[in-house]
């Protein structure tokens, strides 16, 4: 099974420092490091449009087909941050 972060859905394979941190230094092991570093998320203020947003246009540069780009975007209001 993939492990993905909680929070954009972004393979953490594809995270070049494989996790965020927590506060203590230890590696997240729910967020990935563009999302979350010391204990706090990167950007709290995000919401799940915002989020959602910035998955559409990331799968768009990366020349993802449609069909997985559909999937990706789905997938985001699942994600343990959002769906609390």
């Amino acid at each position: 099974m993939k492990k993905h972060c909680q929070s954009c859905g972004m393979p953490i394979e594809q995270d070049p420092k494989k996790w965020g941190t927590e506060k203590n230094g230890t590696h997240s092991t729910t967020y990935c490091s563009y999302c979350y570093m010391n204990g706090e998320f990167t950007n709290p203020d995000c919401t799940l449009e915002k989020m959602v947003e910035i998955v559409a246009d990331i799968t768009q540069k990366i020349w993802l087909s449609e069909a997985h780009r559909k999937i990706a975007i789905a997938a985001v209001p699942k994600l343990e941050r959002w769906s609390k």
